[in-house]
């Protein structure tokens, strides 16, 4: 347990203070918890800390009287900076210069007694990764659903599925007397939204309707239309620049859990965003790009060939070779990007930093695969309207699903057995 006072925790309490008695600074019940789980790793919801009570001020009260003096130090001086941070934001001055006295002599004096075993931690929870499989399959059961029954599964559908990504969905609620189907929050914004699962393209006259809705809410307020059956071409046209309407059709949905999003982007083999701190003001977003393995052409002749990885999946239109079945070995370069986009400045700064050349691990020739990918379901907005066609493109799909590696493995060892393949079907 820390050291710290009572006296010194009511002083924390009223120089912390967000408004009402109870509460912190400007956060939310979710901004406070990330704000511990990202700067801390701490579970500031965990049980162990609502010994005074469940508020967010009690919760502080009770986790800087459990834990060791050093965390209480650091966490004091983390919220100390998040506090300039946001006076600064909302141009407000840095209150009686007593208050900073008088937090870094706690924290000065919580150092000196600290000992190098912290104690009273509850990790925070590490992320799951997500359900891609489920979401998709519980879209295809809003689907199978009767006409009235869809309309309102579907609005609850996207609740979860906004909930899933941390978008902190609200079901349907009545706002000045209208019906709104539903609300998120993406990057400190929030989004009313519109649903619609019905079997036709929504016109222009129902965009506007709802853009009228959003224009008579606050100045914050933006729109999301998520139509299953699409938008007409009129309608697109007149609500794509210059509005708070964001337009969503219901494929586009199905599209990225089946490909997990990054199949939207079939050269990236990951991607993630990272910031250094709560309180940062750029964030770094660093991908790694697939790398060619092997080839998949779509004949025997091998006029239309794709690049494959070594997952077996096929992610770019291969360079055209005269043979490519007899084509050298691959050197390819590996690259990670990093781009750090500013938000105070409006401004980005891209760099790629690549890797040393490295030969692809293979046989002597290059492998060319054929055959091996399925066929595609289109979903539309009936029950009874889900069709099976034949790939317009390999892109995107992976061949032969799971077995790419024993096949490798079974061509690697044919090579060291003195054999050359140079293709398989």
């Amino acid at each position: 347990m820390s050291t710290i006072r009572p006296v010194e925790l009511d002083m924390v309490d009223l120089v912390f203070r967000g408004g009402e008695r109870g509460y912190i600074l400007d956060f939310s019940n979710r901004t406070f918890s990330e704000f511990f789980a990202l700067e801390l790793d701490i579970d500031i919801d965990a049980k162990i800390y609502e010994r005074e009570g469940t508020s967010k001020g009690k919760r502080l009260r009770g986790f800087l009287a459990i834990v060791d003096d050093g965390t209480a130090a650091r966490t004091l001086r983390l919220l100390w900076e998040y506090r300039e941070a946001m006076l600064q934001g909302q141009n407000q001055d840095d209150g009686p210069p007593l208050s900073r006295k008088q937090i870094f002599a706690v924290i000065a004096r919580l150092e000196g007694t600290a000992t190098s075993i912290p104690t009273g931690l509850v990790p925070a929870p590490k992320l799951a990764m997500q359900d891609f499989a489920g979401l998709r399959d519980r879209l295809f059961a809003v689907r199978d659903l009767s006409p009235h029954e869809r309309g309102y599964a579907f609005e609850a559908y996207l609740t979860e599925l906004f909930n899933a990504f941390g978008l902190a969905a609200r079901e349907p609620f009545r706002l000045d007397g209208e019906q709104i189907d539903g609300s998120f929050h993406l990057a400190s914004e929030t989004y009313l939204l519109e649903a619609k699962w019905i079997n036709r393209k929504v016109s222009i006259a129902e965009l506007h309707g709802f853009h009228g809705k959003i224009e008579q809410k606050a100045a914050w307020a933006r729109g999301l239309f998520v139509s299953f059956g699409g938008f007409t071409t009129q309608g697109l046209a007149a609500f794509g620049k210059g509005k708070k309407l964001v337009c969503l059709e219901g494929r586009e949905i199905k599209i990225a859990l089946e490909r997990e999003i990054v199949g939207f982007f079939p050269r990236i083999a990951s991607a993630s965003v990272s910031r250094s701190s709560l309180l940062a003001t750029a964030v770094t977003v660093t991908v790694q790009e697939r790398q060619p393995f092997a080839l998949w052409c779509s004949d025997t002749a091998e006029t239309d060939c794709y690049e494959m990885d070594d997952t077996g999946f096929i992610f770019a239109q291969a360079p055209a070779v005269s043979n490519a079945a007899t084509a050298s070995n691959m050197s390819v370069a590996s690259s990670t990007i990093v781009t750090t986009v500013a938000s105070d400045t409006a401004t980005s700064t891209t760099s790629i930093s690549p890797a040393p050349t490295v030969s692809v691990p293979q046989a002597p020739k290059q492998y060319v695969f054929f055959g091996g990918i399925g066929t595609s379901t289109q979903l539309s907005a009936s029950s009874t309207a889900s069709t099976t066609t034949s790939l317009k493109s390999p892109i995107g799909q992976t061949f032969v699903g799971a077995h790419v590696p024993g096949i490798l493995a079974l061509l690697q060892m044919l090579g060291q057995a003195g054999y050359t393949p140079t293709g398989a079907t």
